[in-house]
């Protein structure tokens, strides 16, 4: 238990409601900030994991993207897996046991625009995921007895541009 020793104040009055600008569609490297599960507002015996995405750039917000993952409708649950199914992909995590090992990865988000619908706003929803950077593995240099191997290079310096970059 949190212990708050707060005193509401019945003259203040809440900030009418924010409106945040879309991101444009497009790719964004993101780090993953929350990943909690919850409850359907329209149908509570259906839970989802909401994934939370903060993006690079100054001031671009969050996107959520919410994964069906406990739901009477088997097709949901399908979708939400392939979708799970990418995202560890692109964190490199292969064995996901707990919501843990998503937050503080980073990773690029294909980003699109939900157009408005009935008494919903637009809003930006994540499309797919890739990894942050291609780790580029040296293929195996095969020789015969008769070949000579070719030298393997010298591994280069990072610049310091990507030194100064926790992006």
């Amino acid at each position: 238990m949190v212990e708050l020793n707060f005193q509401a104040d019945p003259n203040i009055v809440a900030e009418e409601p924010r409106d945040f600008p879309l991101l444009p569609d497009g790719e964004y490297k993101a780090m993953i900030t929350d990943a909690t599960v919850r409850t359907s507002q329209k149908d509570s015996r259906n839970n989802y994991l909401s994934v939370e995405f903060s993006f690079e750039q100054d001031g671009a917000g969050r996107v959520w993207s919410n994964l069906n993952l406990w739901n009477q409708n088997d097709e949901a649950v399908r979708i939400a897996k392939q979708e799970l199914n990418s995202l560890c992909l692109a964190i490199g995590v292969m064995n996901m046991t707990d919501t843990e090992q998503m937050i503080g990865q980073r990773l690029i988000v294909d980003i699109t625009t939900q157009p408005a619908q009935g008494n919903y706003k637009a809003r930006n929803e994540a499309k797919g995921y890739k990894p942050l950077e291609k780790s580029a593995q040296p293929s195996p240099q095969v020789t015969t007895q008769t070949e000579v191997a070719a030298p393997t290079p010298a591994p280069q310096q990072p610049s310091k541009t990507q030194e100064e970059n926790v992006w």
